[in-house]
């Protein structure tokens, strides 16, 4: 289990245990698991491991806060540091205000997203867009299967985004939604088809509530896209002045 944020949350549930865990440890407003110390972590994990299959588990506070950068290295270091008979699996406690599209076209590992779009979106695992590793095709012990390589195939980021849509759906979106500059290139594509178009920027603001992507975040900055948002009137959503309200409050008996 990993908890690359610590407690920090963008709730503050009544009933939570650990949200005041970031007093106790003293840890900085918006805690991070640093890349060398990810890196290290799945690299021992994974040799610590003897079977087929590699389980990660990251929880929280709300691991989602870091956000698809994080998860899209996440998914590089596995491939790099897993054996050729082994598959990495990854399982994400989370409170589900921040999932939207653009975790749904992840450039997280596409095996990583299947198992529950369609429970959660109704998208059906083989119209999810994603990140993929190189796998052939062999026979072990007389039996056929798929045997997933330390390669990576296809990176579903900024420009490989529209690529990943065009290869698994076979058609051109008539709106597309994103928060950052890796959106920037899928928005692009979008909004140059016929007809009526829709492209939407989501601009987190709100560093209390989740973590700001704005034109100097370490992490999912949002710089150009903002720009040609503005040439090319988009629209724009401020997290912090338009979405006032997550969960309504409960009517008063």
């Amino acid at each position: 289990m990993v908890k690359p944020v610590g407690s920090a949350c963008n709730l503050a549930c009544v009933y939570c245990y650990y949200l005041h865990k970031g007093g106790l440890l003293d840890q900085p407003a918006h805690p991070r698991m640093s890349d060398e110390l990810l890196e290290e972590h799945i690299r021992q994990y994974i040799e610590a491991q003897a079977g087929e299959e590699v389980v990660f588990s990251w929880q929280g506070g709300e691991p989602t806060l870091l956000g698809l950068d994080f998860f899209r290295r996440v998914v590089e270091l596995q491939a790099k540091y897993r054996q050729p008979f082994q598959r990495s699996e990854n399982d994400l406690q989370t409170n589900g205000t921040l999932l939207d599209g653009a975790w749904a076209a992840a450039g997280g590992g596409i095996e990583f997203m299947r198992p529950w779009t369609e429970k959660v979106y109704g998208i059906p695992p083989e119209q999810v867009v994603g990140s993929s590793i190189k796998t052939k095709f062999e026979m072990r012990d007389s039996k056929p299967v798929l045997v997933r390589l330390p390669e990576l195939n296809f990176i579903d980021d900024k420009a490989g985004k529209p690529v990943g849509i065009h290869q698994h759906i076979g058609r051109r979106p008539i709106a597309a939604f994103g928060n950052s500059d890796g959106d920037l290139q899928m928005l692009q594509w979008t909004a140059a088809g016929s007809g009526s178009r829709f492209c939407l920027l989501v601009h987190y603001t709100d560093g209390g509530r989740a973590w700001a992507y704005d034109r100097t975040s370490s992490i999912g900055r949002l710089d150009k896209a903002l720009d040609e948002a503005k040439a090319r009137e988009w629209t724009v959503v401020d997290m912090k002045q338009d979405w006032g309200t997550i969960y309504p409050p409960k009517a008063e008996k």
